[in-house]
């Protein structure tokens, strides 16, 4: 597939699907899927999260991240708590098997990051970043409450 007359909102399309592809393949190998890796490290910084807070940080529907749980509940990544002040919010901790599968998970987003950049010179790296950044920042213009949380420049 020759992408070299593709416009570049086109090339970033496909670097995107390339990336959820490869990402996907990479965490399936450890026996995670989706969002599961995310929600792992979300868990590492901050555990007992509640499930909208999980909403808010993917960007994910309700229901999608409740379905994600409960496949995490049930193979022993996370277990669930009602809060100790507020019997209506369920928080969400790392279980025993999921503190083991995050070094895992540092890994494969380790291979990630290195299949992203191979070949690349720290100079370009710095670049790409600003360029991202930028673009963001351009994009999420007029956005108001759902502006990106990476653009904080």
């Amino acid at each position: 597939m020759d992408l070299s007359e593709e416009p570049l909102s086109a090339l970033f399309n496909h670097l995107i699907r390339l990336h959820r592809q490869r990402a996907s393949e990479i965490f399936a190998m450890h026996g995670l899927y989706a969002a599961q890796p995310y929600i792992l490290k979300i868990l590492r910084r901050n555990n007992g999260q509640s499930q909208n807070e999980f909403v808010e940080k993917l960007k994910l529907r309700p229901a999608s991240i409740s379905n994600v749980l409960k496949r995490m509940e049930k193979a022993g990544l996370i277990y669930r708590e009602k809060d100790d002040t507020d019997h209506r919010i369920t928080r969400v901790y790392l279980g025993e098997m999921g503190q083991e599968v995050l070094s895992e998970v540092d890994a494969a987003f380790e291979t990630i990051r290195e299949q992203w950049f191979k070949g690349f010179t720290a100079e370009e790296k710095i670049l790409l970043r600003r360029f991202i950044l930028q673009m963001c920042e351009n994009l999420s213009e007029g956005l108001g409450v759902f502006k990106c949380h990476c653009c904080k420049l």
